[in-house]
């Protein structure tokens, strides 16, 4: 009878110890999942932070590229505007480029300016010549 009452106190304390033991199980499991989800819902929040700062960095990438080639493009135009209108003249030397700024398009314009500058004194240095040459041809 001992035996018989010892192996009921056994199998109470194995009934109590499982019981414990799952118990521990599904708080632990709980624990996991309630982490999971916890961990999800963060990387979720900070895939959508990311990918919100991704297309504003975009966005400003892409309107000061469209702000830079505009501003680029009309100093071009305006040079070639300007170099269009002196072709279309009399080749007169005395007009210059307007230079717009100093990038490199205002410096391409101070660097014609100086080269029709230099052209100007050539052309008025061989007019000045061939006038002497002439009132020298009619001198003898």
């Amino acid at each position: 009878m001992p035996l018989l009452k010892s192996v009921s106190l056994m199998r109470g304390s194995l009934n109590s110890f499982s019981s414990t033991l799952n118990s521990f199980r599904d708080a632990s499991y709980e624990r996991f999942i309630n982490s999971i989800q916890t961990v999800d819902a963060s990387s979720r929040e900070a895939f959508d932070v990311s990918l919100i700062v991704s297309l504003l960095a975009a966005l400003v990438v892409v309107v000061s590229g469209l702000i830079i080639s505009s501003l680029v493009t009309k100093n071009i135009l305006n040079v070639v505007d300007s170099l269009e209108e002196m072709a279309r003249g009399e080749g007169d030397l005395t007009k210059r480029l307007i230079a717009s700024g100093n990038d490199e398009i205002g410096r391409l314009v101070d660097a014609f300016n100086t080269f029709v500058a230099k052209l100007q004194g050539i052309v008025q240095s061989i007019s000045c010549s061939a006038g002497q040459l002439t009132s020298a041809d009619r001198f003898y």
